[in-house]
C-alpha cells in the first residue's frame, strides 16, 4: 500500500514556517504559484530558504518573509536578498571596441546560467539531485532513500519488506486477486481454511484453524499463514485404526503416529490378549492375608492360601484355669493332662500309686 508523506506546507504567498513549527533538519514547502520554495530549520534553530525564485510582474520587491531570489519579469533582472535588502545581479563591461564582458552571476541550486556574448540567460534546472527545482509549471524534488513515486505521482515508501494491503477472509471462497510480492493481509474470519485458500497457501489445508487477526503474506507464488490469534494455536489429536494390537494417533498439524504393542524388551501398549491373560492370572492367585488381633489390637499378619483376606480375634477376657495358669497362656507338655495335688479323685490315675500312702 502506498504511503502518502506530506511536509508542512502553505499556499499563502511568502508564508514561511517558524522555528517552533519545525524540528531540526525538517523541511517545509511554500507552493504559491509566484515561486514555490523549500525551508529548513538549521542547527542554530533558524529557518532558512532552500532554492526557489520569486517571479514578479511589477517593480515592488517581495514582502516579508522573503524568498532568496527575485526575478523581475518587466525588466528581465534577477535580484538576491542579502539579509537586509535586495541586490541586483548585474554584469560589467570593460568597453573598448569589442572588448569582452565580465559577467558575475550569483545563483544557486535550481538556477542554470548560460552566456552568449554579453547576454546571460538564467533558466531553472530541472534536476532531482538539486533538491527542489522549478521549470514553468513543473517541479522536481530530490527525495530521500527508500522513497519513490507511484504511477499516480504520489510519494510512497519503498521499505523492501512486507506491505500491508488490507483485510481478507481465509474461511471464505474469495481469494485476493492479482497480489504482488510482499503483500500482507489481515484475516477477519474464524474457522477452518476454505478449500480455495488452502489450495494457494503453503502452510495450511482445510483442517487448519484460522482466527481473526491472523496474517497472510504473498511471496510471489503462494500465500503463507502467519498465525497471531489464540484460535489458530495448538494441535488437535484423535485416535484412529484401533484394533487388538495397536492404534494410530492422528494430528491436525503434523504426522500421525502408530503406537506398537509392548514386548519383553521394549515398552508399548497392552494388547487385548495380554489383558485376558492378566485377568486370568488375578483370578487364580491366592494371596490373601490372615490377621491376628486381640481386643481390636493387631498382633500380626500372615500370608494365607486363600483368595480373600481374613481376621482371627482372640478374646481379651481371662480364660478358665489351665494347670493353675489364667489368661492367654502358653502350655508346656507337663501342663497337658496335669491336675493339682489336692484334686479329689474317684479313681486312681495310672502311674499315681505313690500319691496314696496307705498303699505304699
Amino acid at each position: 500500500m502506498a504511503v502518502k508523506i506530506l511536509h508542512k506546507h502553505s499556499a499563502v504567498e511568502f508564508k514561511s514556517a517558524t522555528g517552533a513549527q519545525l524540528e531540526y533538519g525538517e523541511l517545509a514547502i511554500n507552493y504559491h504559484e509566484s515561486g514555490p520554495y523549500l525551508q529548513c530549520k538549521d542547527a542554530a534553530g533558524e529557518v532558512v530558504q532552500l532554492g526557489g525564485v520569486f517571479f514578479g510582474e511589477d517593480s515592488d520587491p517581495p514582502g516579508e518573509p522573503l524568498p532568496g531570489k527575485w526575478w523581475l519579469n518587466s525588466s528581465g533582472k534577477l535580484y538576491l536578498f542579502n539579509g537586509t535588502s535586495w541586490v541586483e545581479i548585474t554584469g560589467t563591461s570593460s568597453g573598448g571596441g569589442g572588448g569582452g564582458s565580465s559577467i558575475t552571476v550569483l545563483g544557486g541550486d535550481g538556477i542554470e546560467a548560460s552566456t552568449i556574448g554579453s547576454t546571460v540567460t538564467l533558466t531553472a534546472d530541472l534536476d532531482q539531485n538539486r533538491g527542489l527545482d522549478i521549470e514553468g509549471s513543473s517541479i522536481a524534488i530530490k527525495i530521500g532513500a527508500n522513497l519513490s513515486f507511484d504511477a499516480d505521482g504520489k510519494l510512497q515508501a519503498d521499505s523492501g519488506g512486507l506491505s500491508y494491503k488490507g483485510l481478507c477472509d481465509v474461511t471464505s471462497s474469495t481469494v485476493v486477486s492479482n497480489p504482488s510480492p510482499n503483500d500482507l493481509y489481515s484475516n477477519t474470519g474464524t474457522g477452518k481454511f476454505s478449500s480455495q485458500w488452502a489450495a494457494v497457501t503453503e502452510n495450511a489445508d482445510t483442517s487448519t484453524d484460522a482466527g481473526e487477526g491472523d496474517l497472510v503474506a504473498f511471496d510471489g507464488s503462494e500465500w503463507n499463514l502467519l498465525p497471531r490469534s489464540s484460535s489458530s494455536v495448538g494441535t488437535d489429536l484423535a485416535v484412529d485404526d484401533l484394533d487388538a494390537t495397536d492404534f494410530v494417533i492422528t494430528s491436525s498439524t503434523g504426522a500421525d503416529a502408530k503406537l506398537p504393542p509392548a514386548t519383553v524388551a521394549t515398552a508399548g501398549l497392552m494388547t487385548a490378549a495380554d489383558k485376558v491373560k492378566l485377568e486370568a492370572a488375578g483370578d487364580a492367585a491366592k494371596d490373601g492375608v490372615l490377621t491376628i488381633s486381640q481386643g481390636g489390637t493387631e498382633l500380626g499378619t500372615f500370608s494365607a492360601n486363600q483368595a480373600t483376606d481374613d481376621t482371627i480375634d482372640i478374646p481379651a477376657a481371662p480364660v478358665d484355669s489351665v494347670n493353675g495358669k489364667t489368661g492367654v497362656v502358653v502350655l508346656a507338655a507337663a501342663d497337658v493332662g496335669a491336675l493339682p495335688d489336692d484334686t479329689p479323685l474317684e479313681f486312681v490315675p495310672l502311674g499315681s500309686w505313690l500319691s496314696i500312702p496307705a498303699l505304699v
